[in-house]
């Protein structure tokens, strides 16, 4: 049997902290994030009693975080932005030969992913241009799982398993008094993908095979401006949120001889809670034109 596994996790907080009042003409806080875990393994089995396993699991799990809870004394922009890129990858093969031959082999990758951006409470900013406040998270989970197994009697099963965990969050806290003479930007924005894999096969007079893969993704993004805060802009003011989901399940199974069958299974599931709003006591000021 073969056993591989790999996990990234980071951690990233960039922030102006409060009690600070900055004066220059561009301000930018940002934070950038990369996991990447990717594994690979496989397993080879001949023999009379042939045996053979092979499993990866890799996970990432990070939490990438951009904040600004200081003052503006003179601007003419801000951007607080955080960006997360998450990436999992696990990839297995079992093969299996023999007078009684079977193998089973496992595919498991999983990624976390927590972005969040915000001007703090009690804030007093303004600016002679754009305010952005922005959050975005790029989660990809990918797994694939091959086997193959050759014998009098050949018994396999592939399982595939890629699941994404998003929470994205961007928001302008309570009792903040925020200005922007053209655009007043907050934006939490997803792009998940999911891509899984189940393959296996099996030869002999007697063959029995399986393959099953599961993705899933399970989300939350929001925007939004808290309890009696004054936002006014210029010219374009926005608070929104966007989720987009993509999961792709596939299986296949094969199997031959004088008796010989095979079962496949593949699931693809997506839950998102995509929500943009205002707390109580809020105001919005657009003055366009």
């Amino acid at each position: 049997g073969a056993f591989a596994s790999a996990t990234s996790s980071a951690n990233l907080d960039s922030f102006v902290s409060s009690g600070a009042t900055l004066n220059a003409d561009d301000i930018s806080v940002l934070a950038k994030s990369y996991n990447k875990a990717t594994a690979a393994s496989a397993g080879l089995s001949v023999g009379l009693l042939s045996l053979g396993a092979a499993v990866v699991v890799t996970n990432t799990d990070g939490v990438t975080k951009a904040h600004y809870d200081g003052n503006i004394g003179n601007a003419t922009n801000l951007t607080v932005n955080a960006i997360a890129d998450d990436y999992a990858q696990a990839d297995t093969t079992a093969l299996a030969g023999g007078l009684v031959a079977a193998s089973v082999n496992s595919a498991n990758a999983n990624v976390g992913s927590t972005v969040t951006t915000y001007i703090g409470d009690n804030a007093d900013i303004a600016v002679t241009h754009d305010i952005q406040v922005k959050a975005e998270s790029n989660p990809l989970a990918k797994a694939t799982a091959n086997g193959m197994n050759l014998g009098a009697l050949a018994v396999g099963a592939s399982v595939a398993d890629g699941e994404v965990t998003a929470t994205v969050k961007s928001f302008v806290g309570s009792n903040a008094l925020v200005t922007a003479d053209h655009d007043l930007i907050v934006n939490a924005t997803l792009n998940a993908d999911t891509h899984v894999e189940a393959n296996s096969s099996a030869g002999g007079l007697l063959g029995a095979t399986g393959g099953w893969s599961t993705s899933g993704i399970n989300s939350n993004v929001s925007a939004f401006v808290g309890d009696n805060s004054e936002l006014t802009s210029g010219n374009d003011l926005s608070v929104t949120s966007n989720s987009n989901n993509s999961g792709d399940s596939e299986s296949s199974a094969k199997a031959y001889g004088v008796v010989a069958g095979g079962l496949t299974k593949a699931d693809s599931s997506v839950t998102t809670v995509n929500n943009a709003y205002t707390g109580t006591g809020v105001t919005l000021l657009a003055t366009a034109g």
